[in-house]
């Protein structure tokens, strides 16, 4: 008895959380942002540069069905006192 509940549940762990993808019947992604770059001038012509950047994403998926994302970011002017809010939700 012990034997098949060992045995079942080693099966629905390996399902659930698989190293592969094709195996596992969700998938979860987490991260956090090295670098990023935009492009832009102020009104009087000067370049809007980043002073870095952090944040994080996840994503959530399953093998046959689109994922869903979540980007939240967070970066600093250089030379300003702003800092630049981002929010992005997105399907895979």
């Amino acid at each position: 008895m012990k034997r098949n509940i060992i045995l079942t549940a080693f099966a629905a762990t390996s399902l659930l959380f698989s190293s592969t993808q094709a195996f596992a019947l969700i998938n979860f992604s987490v991260g956090i942002p090295f670098s990023h770059t935009f492009s832009g001038n102020y009104d009087g012509g000067e370049e809007v540069k980043s002073d870095g950047v952090s944040g994080m994403f996840i994503q959530v998926g399953v093998p046959f069905l689109p994922g869903i994302g979540m980007d939240n970011y967070k970066t600093k002017i250089k030379g300003y006192e702003i800092d630049l809010d981002t929010m992005i939700f997105n399907l895979y």
